[in-house]
């Protein structure tokens, strides 16, 4: 029996899918739910998750700081906590952020919540899980699940995954120190995907790569 930890920043939200969770599963024997991100590391050091089902609106600050808290509580612990991350809809930044951090799965609110309680029931059996929309732009590598080279649409169809993700993670406003940290990476590395990528590009200063992403919809 596991315990799950619903994380959510609208709490009408994490009350009705905690409740339909209960009647459906028997897989978890706690179920509890929080609808603050500074509540996030108090529940984590109070008794560490078998699994976290993630809403992306949980830190105004954006998706990868929830997941930062998330990673630092498992090494802590010495333990795997997996995440089912929960989007309001697709979007590349958070799936991108989700796939850099290494999370279990990708759902949507307007996923069923049938598809949802099968994505739960697959992670605890050691899958993973991502929703439809997602799995189409994406393959499994040896590293994991990644970005398909060709699903990159333009105008990023000239970047390679990792310039992608780099992208992403600066359009989010995080440091070449914060990329490399995510990425598993060095900080040179990150200083050459960058490179690569704004040349690709053709843009010149760090601020166009926030906006170009948020022209191309990737950030909200």
């Amino acid at each position: 029996m596991k315990r799950l930890l619903i994380a959510d920043a609208h709490a009408v939200f994490c009350e009705l899918i905690a409740s339909r969770i209960a009647m459906a599963q028997q897989t978890f024997r706690e179920i509890r739910w929080i609808a603050r991100h500074d509540a996030l590391e108090s529940q984590l050091a109070e008794g560490s998750p078998d699994l976290i089902l993630l809403g992306t609106n949980l830190s105004p600050n954006g998706i990868s700081d929830p997941l930062q808290v998330i990673r630092q509580a498992s090494l802590r612990v010495k333990k795997s906590i997996a995440v089912l991350v929960l989007d309001d809809k697709l979007m590349h930044g958070n799936l991108s952020i989700a796939l850099d951090f290494k999370t279990h799965g990708y759902c949507l609110k307007t996923s069923s919540f049938e598809e949802i309680d099968e994505s739960l029931t697959q992670i605890t059996r050691g899958a993973q899980a991502f929703c439809p929309e997602a799995s189409a732009f994406l393959e499994l590598t040896s590293e994991g699940v990644a970005y398909r080279q060709e699903a990159i649409g333009a105008p990023f169809h000239a970047l390679s995954p990792r310039e992608y993700q780099t992208l992403i993670l600066m359009a989010n406003g995080r440091t070449t120190a914060q990329c490399a940290s995510i990425l598993g990476v060095k900080d040179s590395t990150v200083d050459n995907y960058k490179w690569r990528l704004m040349r690709k590009l053709n843009i010149r200063r760090s601020v166009d790569i926030t906006l170009l992403a948020y022209r191309e919809g990737l950030l909200t």
